[in-house]
Protein backbone atom coordinates (compact mmCIF):
# COMPACT_ATOMS: atom_id res chain seq x y z
CA UNK A 1 0.00 0.00 0.00
CA UNK A 2 1.47 3.13 -1.08
CA UNK A 3 -0.12 5.35 1.73
CA UNK A 4 2.49 5.91 4.73
CA UNK A 5 1.42 4.03 8.07
CA UNK A 6 3.47 4.10 10.98
CA UNK A 7 5.26 1.03 11.84
CA UNK A 8 4.52 0.82 14.79
CA UNK A 9 0.30 0.11 13.60
CA UNK A 10 -0.50 -3.09 12.26
CA UNK A 11 -0.50 -3.00 8.26
CA UNK A 12 -4.60 -2.81 7.08
CA UNK A 13 -4.95 -5.84 4.33
CA UNK A 14 -6.66 -4.14 1.11
CA UNK A 15 -7.77 -5.84 -1.89
CA UNK A 16 -5.84 -3.63 -3.82
CA UNK A 17 -2.95 -1.57 -4.04
CA UNK A 18 -5.15 1.95 -2.57
CA UNK A 19 -7.77 0.52 -0.20
CA UNK A 20 -11.21 1.47 -0.50
CA UNK A 21 -13.15 3.85 1.88
CA UNK A 22 -14.59 0.93 3.44
CA UNK A 23 -11.17 -1.44 4.12
CA UNK A 24 -9.86 2.18 5.40
CA UNK A 25 -12.38 2.92 7.74
CA UNK A 26 -12.33 -0.54 8.89
CA UNK A 27 -8.33 -0.19 9.78
CA UNK A 28 -9.03 3.21 11.42
CA UNK A 29 -11.71 1.71 13.83
CA UNK A 30 -9.35 -1.83 14.35
CA UNK A 31 -6.06 0.57 15.35
CA UNK A 32 -8.51 3.12 17.60
CA UNK A 33 -10.12 -0.31 19.67
CA UNK A 34 -6.47 -1.73 19.94
CA UNK A 35 -4.36 0.69 20.05
CA UNK A 36 -5.78 3.96 21.28
CA UNK A 37 -9.19 3.35 22.90
CA UNK A 38 -12.48 3.85 20.81
CA UNK A 39 -13.64 6.66 23.65
CA UNK A 40 -11.17 9.25 22.07
CA UNK A 41 -13.01 9.12 18.82
CA UNK A 42 -16.38 11.14 17.55
CA UNK A 43 -17.32 8.31 14.60
CA UNK A 44 -20.29 10.00 11.98
CA UNK A 45 -19.61 13.38 12.78
CA UNK A 46 -18.77 15.67 10.09
CA UNK A 47 -16.95 18.90 10.40
CA UNK A 48 -18.41 21.83 9.65
CA UNK A 49 -16.12 24.39 10.17
CA UNK A 50 -12.28 24.24 11.90
CA UNK A 51 -11.15 27.69 13.39
CA UNK A 52 -7.21 28.20 14.93
CA UNK A 53 -7.35 31.09 18.12
CA UNK A 54 -3.20 30.25 18.00
CA UNK A 55 -3.55 27.44 20.89
CA UNK A 56 -6.22 25.50 20.02
CA UNK A 57 -8.95 24.14 17.29
CA UNK A 58 -12.57 24.84 17.74
CA UNK A 59 -14.26 22.79 15.67
CA UNK A 60 -17.95 22.22 14.75
CA UNK A 61 -20.47 19.98 13.17
CA UNK A 62 -22.91 21.16 10.82
CA UNK A 63 -25.53 21.25 13.50
CA UNK A 64 -23.41 23.14 15.75
CA UNK A 65 -24.61 21.23 18.84
CA UNK A 66 -21.28 19.75 19.37
CA UNK A 67 -18.28 21.64 19.76
CA UNK A 68 -14.99 20.54 20.35
CA UNK A 69 -11.40 22.80 21.27
CA UNK A 70 -8.19 20.50 20.85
Amino acid sequence: MPTYYPSFLPTPETSSQYGKRDEIMSYFKRVAKEQIGEHKFLWGVSVASAKFDGSWWALSDASGTTTLRC
